[in-house]
């Protein structure tokens, strides 16, 4: 004859059955309650993201910029500093922001259209936040022969403007010193933008002699 003890022994099984399946069934309200809550971070976080994202690519498709012009760009744009670098470190994953790619092409064109010299560039790259690794790898592109070369040219086009021989020798040391202003201006040594600029001021009167003959 079984006794009161034992049919409580016998529903504890099913008490168990209930005490597992109210586990499971919080359990599972609480991953809904933790993926609704994701979710709603994550809506919170690119309510915040989206307007700087859009600002940061409207910025690149004018032109190229560095990491850290971009940032500041953003920044003065009065959008959080928090959500800033979160929108960079997304675009430095993605490669639409590149210092290395930015200063390459800051470099190149600085030298066609501006003639500055490397020590220029140097300032300037350093001036935008490109780290001294990524400066001395774009620069090492640019040799000593490109720098007379450049600096010749810059020296030819300041040259230019001279239209008459000097008519005394303080003139001519007048167009010297404008020729290797122009030269120390673009961040020429002074050595050399002086060399230069005598070589090219030389050529330049010979041909005017030549022409006035």
């Amino acid at each position: 004859m079984s006794t009161s003890n034992d049919a409580a022994f016998d529903e504890s099984p099913r008490l168990w059955r209930k005490a597992e399946s109210r586990a499971d069934i919080i359990s599972h309200l609480s991953e809904a309650i933790s993926q609704i809550d994701n979710k709603r971070d994550i809506a919170r976080e690119e309510k915040l993201t989206s307007p700087v994202r859009a600002r940061a690519l409207r910025l690149l498709a004018h032109r190229d910029r560095s990491a850290h012009e971009l940032r500041e760009r953003l920044v003065d744009a009065e959008f959080p500093p928090s959500t800033v670098d979160k929108v960079i470190a997304d675009l430095v994953n993605s490669r639409l922001i590149d210092d290395r790619r930015f200063a390459k092409e800051w470099v190149r064109q600085r030298r066609t259209r501006r003639g500055k010299s490397r020590r220029v560039l140097r300032d300037e790259l350093h001036h935008k936040g490109v780290s001294t690794e990524d400066c001395d790898y774009v620069l090492s592109m640019v040799n000593d022969d490109d720098e007379q070369a450049l600096a010749r040219q810059v020296a030819q086009d300041r040259a230019r403007r001279i239209h008459t021989l000097p008519t005394d020798h303080n003139e001519k040391l007048k167009h010297l010193r404008r020729i290797a202003s122009a030269l120390a201006r673009r961040g020429f040594p002074p050595g050399m933008s002086h060399n230069i600029a005598r070589q090219v001021l030389d050529e330049k009167l010979d041909a005017l002699s030549k022409d006035s003959r």
